[in-house]
């Protein structure tokens, strides 16, 4: 039997190489003639890892000339370069975007975009690990042109991007139904948090009991101390060192694990930015970003200090336990009041600690406070158990959808019958062939 050659006329080359990569901008924000025009402007909340028809901004016609946003022509591939690194999307009107997102200003003949699509959302782990950033990882769009890209005849892209669609229907339709039950279930969440924080589900139990009524209280009053982490000159990566402090990051609280410590500063600096640390017992929230997300540093910890994109929060013990506190800042109800008043055009970032002291609380006597956190606890005990089974399946889903994609990329997904159709295309050539092709392409548009 005659050996199968895997990735048969395939060349290995760079992204920069297939298409001409280039990136967007944004108008400036004070200047309100540049804004609410018809001109749709991508921010990369408005990637969905598929067809973007629409944007939650736009642009008018004199913010684009006053701006480096450029006209994206439909059918671009578009990458997201900061904070959610490889996001995707391919826009099918025209459109134009903001810095954080890349694009194909010109995709040469010969190169699938569903292709090119399915390879970046292949990568984006990898990706996402080239990233840089001591707030925020980033990458750079030299990042991506250097980016190894694999590169089969025409023919074979269009047929693995059929094959890989045709796997990928039945998963998603299975996806789509997880995700249902799990919207469901959140929406099953907030109404018992809802309730909770009403004083709903204690309502027999706080008469039974003959309690003080709820006082009206202010973010500011159930708490010690609320800190926003210092300046960006003031924390500079210049000032790290091997040991010594530990720097607390945003991955810290949305992620709530304290094992992946990457940066420390010395005694001076701690001591120079003492305003900002960090105790074990400490409540810290992410501010950029993905707000809002909170964690409790644990008794274990070094003690350190927090960066730009953290604030620290230490709550009064007496008028308000632990457990309550962190099951009331994470319900939704608590959660709108402190996002709503978010700012940024590219990057959002939660409103400081100025606006968020006022807002107002309605809490319960220290033993209600107790008595909710064992109501919810009672109600939610089947909703967790749902949950982590739902997120496991997701979680198998997309591991399945890597493994297409590993055998997609490595030439391994089309059977020998299917590439040898594939060769009696009359488009099929070498990819050598096709790469030097476009080569002689992109001298001829730069003359």
């Amino acid at each position: 039997m005659k050996k199968r050659i895997y990735k048969e006329d395939w060349v290995e080359c760079k992204l920069g190489e297939i298409a001409k990569w280039s990136s967007g901008g944004t108008p400036k924000s004070t200047n309100k003639s540049y804004y609410n025009g018809n001109i749709p402007w991508l921010i990369i909340r408005d990637l969905n890892d598929g067809s973007v028809f629409n944007s939650e901004k736009k642009i008018t016609q004199k913010g684009l000339e006053n701006s480096s946003a450029k006209i994206v022509k439909p059918d671009s591939v578009l990458v997201a370069m900061y904070g959610s690194i490889g996001k995707l999307g391919i826009n099918k009107v025209e459109v134009t975007t903001n810095q954080a997102i890349a694009f194909t200003q010109t995709q040469y003949s010969g190169i699938y975009n569903k292709y090119l699509f399915h390879y970046l959302y292949y990568s984006r782990p990898l990706l996402h690990s080239l990233g840089k950033g001591a707030t925020q990882k980033n990458i750079s769009q030299t990042i991506l042109k250097i980016f190894p890209f694999p590169l089969p005849p025409f023919p074979i892209q269009h047929a693995i991007v059929k094959k890989i669609e045709e796997h990928f229907s039945s998963l998603d339709n299975g996806i789509d139904e997880l995700k249902k039950a799990h919207k469901k279930l959140k929406i099953y969440r907030q109404a018992v948090l809802k309730k909770a924080f009403e004083g709903e589900l204690t309502k027999e139990w706080r008469s039974n009991n003959n309690l003080d009524s709820w006082s009206d209280e202010t973010f500011e009053s159930i708490t010690n101390s609320l800190k926003r982490g210092p300046f960006g000159g003031d924390l500079k990566k210049a000032f790290f060192v091997e040991n010594g402090y530990p720097v607390y990051e945003q991955q810290h609280a949305i992620n709530n694990t304290f094992n992946n410590l990457r940066y420390f500063i010395n005694e001076e600096r701690y001591n120079l930015l003492k305003a900002c640390e960090a105790l074990p017992g400490d409540y810290i929230v992410s501010c950029s970003g993905t707000m809002g997300r909170i964690a409790r540093i644990p008794k274990d910890a070094k003690k350190g200090i927090i960066n730009q994109a953290l604030m620290r929060i230490r709550i009064n013990e007496e008028k308000i336990s632990h457990k309550y506190f962190i099951k009331f800042f994470k319900s939704q109800m608590f959660q709108s009041k402190i996002l709503q008043d978010s700012r940024g055009s590219g990057m959002q970032n939660m409103a400081g600690i100025r606006e968020l002291k006022p807002i107002k609380i309605s809490l319960p006597p220290r033993p209600e406070q107790h008595q909710i956190v064992k109501e919810i606890e009672l109600h939610l005990s089947v909703y967790d158990a749902v949950e982590k089974s739902i997120k496991e399946s997701l979680l198998k889903a997309e591991l399945l959808r890597q493994s297409i994609l590993k055998r997609a990329f490595e030439g391994k997904l089309l059977t020998p019958e299917e590439i040898e159709q594939c060769k009696q295309h009359p488009d099929y050539e070498p990819a050598s062939v096709l790469l030097e092709k476009i080569k002689t392409e992109k001298k001829n548009q730069n003359r």
